[in-house]
């Protein structure tokens, strides 16, 4: 695996971020839990901080965690082959419909966020408490 310079740390980032920001028909859901993380804490696609900044975070991060940036490549990794094999997915001719009688399979995913949504907080705990 070649060795993660500052420049492609800075490609990898940026494209994390564009998928943070649009958000929508993303790949990231499709990650483990731990791998999302792992991509949060070692690029910081939720913040928009100066390149200086993002410079000296990943050295300090690298110090704390040593084994974070390998976790974080291979997270990487796999999200940009999970974005390739979705592309190809969506580009795919439809299948035909099965029976509407046909057993069907739930897929549940989830995506972490690492900021605090406080309006959907505020919404969860009045509907808690007006059930009580």
């Amino acid at each position: 695996m070649p060795r993660l310079t500052n420049q492609l740390y800075f490609l990898q980032s940026q494209h994390l971020r564009s998928v943070w920001l649009k958000q929508t028909k993303s790949a990231m859901p499709l990650l483990k839990a731990n791998e999302q993380w792992a991509l949060f804490a070692f690029f910081l696609p939720h913040e928009r901080i100066s390149d200086q900044l993002r410079l000296e975070f990943r050295e300090y991060v690298t110090k704390q965690e040593p084994s974070l940036p390998q976790r974080a490549g291979r997270a990487f990794a796999k999200l940009r082959l999970v974005e390739q094999r979705l592309e190809a997915y969506r580009m795919a001719p439809k299948p035909v419909p099965k029976k509407k009688n046909a057993p069907y399979e739930l897929h549940v995913l989830s995506e972490v966020h690492p900021e605090i949504d406080i309006d959907k907080l505020v919404k969860i705990l009045l509907h808690y408490e007006s059930r009580e």
